[in-house]
């Protein structure tokens, strides 16, 4: 008998534990979104959008240059060295 059919109630053991898992950090971005929205006097849309349009692009390219700067200071070290 398939697993599916077994229990038709939905996900059981480690899988059921990961479904809850997954639903709580998504539940607690979407507060932590809606607070923001709240704070900054600005929809949840609009704060979802700074997010991804602003905000993450503007902290990949600063993680960017770290990387360049860290990979930059290590070449002189081993020039040096």
């Amino acid at each position: 008998m398939a697993a599916a059919q077994r229990h038709p109630g939905g996900a059981r053991g480690a899988a059921a534990v990961i479904a809850r898992l997954g639903f709580a950090l998504y539940a607690a971005c979407v507060d932590f979104m809606l607070q923001s929205a709240r704070l900054l006097g600005v929809t949840y849309r609009d704060a979802n959008a700074g997010m991804f349009f602003v905000l993450w692009p503007a902290l990949t390219a600063g993680l960017v240059v770290v990387v360049l700067w860290q990979a930059a200071v290590l070449r002189g070290l081993r020039r040096r060295g």
